[in-house]
Formats: C-alpha cells, structure tokens, sequence
C-alpha cells in the first residue's frame, strides 16, 4: 500500500521546513517516519494527512515550536562532508583539465586562472548554506513555492557571473595564472574535510540513533 501523492507532499513539505529551522538529519528522519506511519493510519481510515493534521504550514511550524530544532551541528557536519566531496570532484576534473591542455608537462604549465580556482573554493560553500537556510524556506508557501525555490536557487547562477565579470574585467585577476598542481591541494583539502565531516557526522547519527533505540 502506497502512501497518496498529496500525502507524500505534506510529509516532504513539513521535513524540508524542519530541516531549514533547524532540526537535526536524524531527527528529521524520525518524524518523516513518523508522519509515514501516520499517513497510512489516515488512508486506512479514508483521510488524508492534511485533514488529520491540519493545515501543512500550521503543523510544521507548531513541530518546530514545540522545540524539535535544537541544533544544526548534525547538519553542518553533513555539508562539511559534501564540500569536502565536491572538492575531490573538482581536484579529478582539474587533472583531466590540465593533463588534456598540458599533457604530461602539466605540471609546468598552466591551464587555470585566479578567478576560476577561488570559484571553485567559494561555490561549494554558497551552495551548503543555500542549502541550510534558503531551501525549504519556500517549501510552505503555497502555488509559487517551487517557482520561488527556483529563482533561490538561479541566484547562485548569477553570483558566479556577476563574480567572473568582476574580477576578470575590473580587478584583472583572470590575467594571472595557477599553476595546474592547484588540483594536489584540491584533492588534500576535499580528502580532510569529507573525512572530517564525516567523522562527526557518524558519531552525531549514532548517539542519536542509541539516545532514540534506533538500530542500523
């Protein structure tokens, strides 16, 4: 038995705006299952979860209220986590960049510019708090929600051109060259920090997961 789609938005509705307020991943977890279980009792008895719950908006506000955002370290960890893989991703393409520019002198040569590097370091971070304290934010706004989330999400699109625009024509930074070895402290940064991120992300989940008598 499949859950209906309009309940199925009301779950992901009421999670996503847990999540920008600050409820912990594990904990967001557990009230989507939670809010499942629930949605199966209502179609059992003929209902949906809106008319069992109340008003979507209402409902995800008075779970936060209630006090279920406590912290955002399980969150943050995650993003540290997933910059840190990005950051490995990126450190692969400059090797294949530069070694398709440069072939086996690449070391020597350059295939890079200031700018494009200090993007590559900065976007992964716009992108995490995009992430944490934008996504979500619209989830509970009726009709235009997925319109706003978009045009959130498009900013991040003209931040980097507006941000190329700048330091290339006015600033002068696309004139100086990297070396193409930039993509060795790519691949150190990105292997710390998804190690680190995920560290502590592991040791948060679990001591949630024993706190809640969750098992893996």
């Amino acid at each position: 038995m499949n859950l209906e789609v309009s309940d199925q938005k009301y779950i992901d509705k009421v999670t996503a705006y847990a999540v920008n307020q600050g409820v912990g991943m594990m904990e967001t977890e557990i009230i989507r299952k939670d809010l499942i279980g629930m949605g199966f009792e209502a179609k059992k008895e003929g209902k949906l979860l809106e008319q069992r719950l109340g008003d979507v908006g209402e409902f995800a506000r008075e779970l936060v209220d209630a006090g279920k955002a406590e912290n955002r370290k399980e969150e943050k960890y995650y993003f540290i986590q997933s910059t840190g893989f990005v950051y490995l991703f990126a450190g692969v393409l400059m090797f294949f960049v530069s070694m398709t520019k440069a072939g086996w002198n690449m070391l020597e040569d350059s295939a890079f510019n200031l700018v494009s590097i200090s993007w590559m370091l900065l976007a992964p971070w716009l992108l995490s708090v995009w992430q944490m304290y934008s996504m979500g934010r619209f989830v509970l706004v009726k009709k235009i929600g997925g319109i706003l989330t978009v045009l959130a999400a498009g900013m991040i699109l003209v931040l980097n051109l507006v941000y190329h625009y700048f330091f290339n024509d006015i600033k002068g930074f696309g004139n100086q060259a990297v070396p193409n070895w930039i993509f060795l402290l790519f691949l150190l940064a990105g292997g710390i920090l998804y190690w680190y991120g995920r560290k502590k992300f592991t040791e948060i989940t679990e001591q949630i997961a024993k706190e809640q008598h969750i098992e893996f």
